[in-house]
């Protein structure tokens, strides 16, 4: 049977339970606020919008020595990061750029649309007052916002992830055309392989039954991650290829089933080619990882492979046991 095996990742901020919302503002008296100021903004215009919206608040605390190393950890893990510009002071810019390099899920407020630069207004953006009116609004506003996220975590939101989205797609499109060249010529081989079985041809060298390298590469490089069911399918095919080829006198039933296997191979890898030239084909979110199962008594692959007239090997994939990492030893060595 096949199955897939994952590896366990550290949760995503996205992902965590208790979301957070870290601020990052001016702490010392600007053009438009005092010091004493700015916090008041914080504590009763920002906090409570967050906690209204279900986010816990905080931000980077004064005091002596250097604060970067602490907010550069905030900006990394913290489920949003809302972002005052106000009076464009140079260090939140310089947080703003770390945290559209790092992560999604940012908000900008101001005091007025004239602080934020045009080039990033088409993003998420607030302007928020203080007033008792305002203050309301931008709850109200705030909680709409977070709610989009909430729906979309991952959504590019920046100049930044708006640039690796797309170079992410491109790069894709070109693996997965990269791919289908690749699956293309499997299944021009599988179609020579079919057809030398079928002529009963395939003693002659070289041979494509012999040989069947399109296949090989595919399971030795792993390109592409065709999903568990076809990779079953193609470590049987190359298995029982190799069986034959070993063998002095195939019997007919042997061959016809050989045909089989080969030809229903053939099938799928026609179908996912079709996919990949398409771009119709995302590859599992788990790695798919197959391990040979073994006879309980002699701990061999179970594959009659003494006899003169064998049967086709079919082997039966079983679950890989989790080894340190996750994945045990994904390299199944199926060489006769």
């Amino acid at each position: 049977m096949a199955t897939k095996a994952s590896k366990k990742k550290p949760p995503s901020p996205a992902s965590n339970p208790q979301r957070d919302m870290f601020v990052i503002m001016p702490f010392s008296g600007s053009k438009s606020c005092t010091e004493e100021q700015w916090t008041d903004i914080f504590e009763n215009v920002f906090s409570p919008a967050a906690e209204a919206a279900g986010l816990s608040c905080s931000r980077a605390k004064v005091s002596t020595g250097s604060l970067i190393k602490s907010i550069v950890e905030r900006l990394r893990t913290s489920y949003i990061v809302l972002a005052d510009i106000t009076d464009a002071n140079p260090n939140v810019f310089y947080e703003l750029g770390v945290r559209h390099s790092l992560s999604k899920r940012t908000i900008i407020v101001a005091q007025g649309a004239s602080h934020i630069p045009s080039d990033l207004r088409g993003y998420w953006s607030l302007i928020y007052g203080t007033e008792p009116r305002h203050v309301k609004k931008f709850a109200e506003d705030l909680k709409g916002i977070v709610d989009h996220i909430n729906a979309e975590p991952e959504r590019p939101d920046n100049p930044v992830s708006d640039y690796l989205e797309r170079e992410f797609v491109q790069s894709t499109r070109i693996k997965t055309l990269d791919a289908a060249r690749r699956f293309s010529a499997l299944h021009t081989e599988l179609t020579g392989i079919l057809g030398e079985l079928s002529g009963g041809r395939f003693r002659r060298y070289p041979s494509s039954v012999g040989q069947h390298s399109c296949l090989s590469l595919l399971l030795d490089e792993r390109y592409i991650d065709p999903g568990p069911e076809l990779l079953r399918q193609a470590y049987e095919a190359r298995k029982t290829l190799r069986v034959l080829m070993g063998c002095d006198e195939p019997s007919s039933s042997f061959v016809a089933d050989a045909i089989s296997m080969v030809s229903a191979l053939m099938n799928d890898v026609r179908v996912l080619r079709d996919k990949l030239a398409k771009g119709d084909y995302s590859e599992p979110e788990q790695i798919s990882v197959l391990n040979w199962s073994f006879s309980a008594s002699t701990n061999q692959p179970q594959s009659p492979l003494k006899t003169r007239e064998p049967s086709p090997y079919r082997c039966a994939f079983s679950p890989r046991p989790s080894g340190p990492t996750g994945y045990g030893d994904e390299d199944s060595d199926d060489s006769l």
